[in-house]
């Protein structure tokens, strides 16, 4: 019985998993023909400064949020980061409508899409706890899906911003899906000093790997790219 449940629940985080894979393959043969080779080095430069970034902003907190196992407690932790989460991505996005500088308006995409990675990375977490392994593999379908729609239409209009345009459209399409579909029924618990400290000690110990991997792919895709 067991291993039905185990079986049944890895065909449904892996099912959407595949679907994502599979828009991915339909869809890369069409955007690399719209853009150039050097526009894709720059968007992938820019998806590995997202990835550093969104380590630092929550030190990989939200993938320690299993060891909770309280979903009182998660749901209390997943609210309270996500509220000044969207503070600090609806300043971002003000600031690059007001400014006219352009690395300032990177550096603002840079975050943005790391907030929106670590915002993620907690619903997805706490929706693997609570078994709903179809909704976390639909949502990266949906992402993709977004991604390969915006990156297509918006070269038109944006240039090769449209691949940071669909990469973070993409991005607010699946954090959009992982929300509503979150329980309205768990109540929320404050965390005490244990929980804190447990997951504090165990996102310091996963940030410090992730780091040093993010540090060991940009250093060579920038003297590449130079």
């Amino acid at each position: 019985m067991q291993l039905n449940s185990y079986i049944k629940s890895v065909f449904s985080l892996s099912s959407g998993a595949i679907i994502a894979q599979a828009i991915s393959l339909f869809s890369m043969p069409i955007i690399s023909r719209l853009y150039s080779q050097e526009e894709f080095g720059f968007y992938s430069l820019f998806v590995q400064y997202v990835s550093l970034a969104s380590i630092f902003i929550l030190l990989r907190k939200e993938y320690a949020l299993q060891l909770l196992n309280n979903k009182n407690k998660m749901l209390f932790f997943l609210k309270k980061i996500s509220t000044i989460s969207y503070f600090i991505i609806a300043g971002l996005l003000v600031l690059t409508v007001f400014t006219k500088n352009n690395s300032v308006d990177e550096i603002s995409f840079i975050f943005v899409a790391g907030f929106l990675l670590v915002l993620i990375g907690l619903n997805s977490s706490f929706m693997i706890f609570t078994q709903k392994y179809f909704i976390v593999g639909i949502s990266e379908a949906i992402n993709k899906s977004i991604y390969f729609i915006v990156a297509f239409i918006s070269i038109y209009f944006f240039g090769f911003r449209g691949l940071i345009l669909g990469y973070i459209i993409g991005l607010f399409a699946k954090l959009f899906f992982l929300v509503n579909n979150n329980p309205n029924s768990v109540k929320h618990e404050p965390l005490d000093t244990n929980d804190k400290k447990l997951i504090s000690n165990a996102g310091y110990a996963i940030s410090i790997t992730h780091i040093f991997v993010a540090v060991s792919t940009i250093v060579p895709m920038l003297a590449i790219n130079n």
